[in-house]
């Protein structure tokens, strides 16, 4: 078994794979063909439930521990916090950079947000999206993040890549090929990497090892 090899894939509910996060047991999954946030079964992708995003075009999500985040193309820059079991709106805030967010994720009690628009990854307050520290992308058009406790792992959509990353400055650790052309949303379950594809809706289970 190497890093980024397959260890299982399924269909996405919908055409539109954009995200994917783990919440120690179940995957989260939204869509913008439905506008729907989806909880999955990791094993098979099977719904569990579902209900519709705060806006159309829903983009990213991130799960904190208690609550998820989520960013849509609808209102570009704006951050949800959603309570799970339902979807409401338990706060929200514009993302003070002003650019659209590619990508989310929740670590070091921050929100990290990509921006295709900056090329740029941001680590932000979650009480009011205050920026905390910025640094460039490992290449054009990032999109998924997911924080591992010490690095964070990048799709690029440019490259059809996901890189691995320090969290100080951005230094790349290591990458590999995406499974599919167009790699997009990513989360990380403790043992294993989750991705989205966009060109096949696929969600690819992938080895770290």
């Amino acid at each position: 078994m190497a890093l980024g090899d397959i260890l299982r894939s399924f269909a996405g509910p919908a055409d539109q794979t954009n995200d994917v996060v783990f919440d120690g047991r179940s995957l989260w999954h939204c869509d913008s063909d439905t506008d729907l946030i989806y909880q999955l079964d990791p094993r098979d992708g099977t719904i569990l439930r579902f209900y519709p995003a705060p806006l159309s075009n829903p983009r990213n999500l991130a799960f904190d521990g208690r609550a998820l985040w989520l960013t849509d193309r609808t209102t570009p820059g704006t951050i949800f916090q959603l309570r799970p079991r339902d979807g409401v709106v338990l706060r929200s805030y514009l993302f003070p950079v002003g650019v659209s967010t590619s990508g989310l994720t929740w670590g070091d009690n921050a929100l990290w947000v990509s921006s295709i628009a900056t090329d740029t990854i941001y680590k932000v307050d979650p009480r009011d999206g205050t920026v905390l520290r910025s640094f460039a992308a490992p290449a054009a058009q990032p999109r998924g993040l997911a924080f591992d406790d010490r690095t964070l792992w990048v799709t690029i959509l440019a490259t059809a890549r996901i890189y691995q990353v320090t969290t100080e400055d951005g230094t790349i650790l290591q990458s590999f090929a995406s499974p599919g052309a167009t790699p997009n949303g990513i989360a990380l379950d403790g043992r294993t990497l989750w991705n989205c594809d966009l060109a096949g809706d696929i969600i690819y289970q992938l080895s770290l090892e």
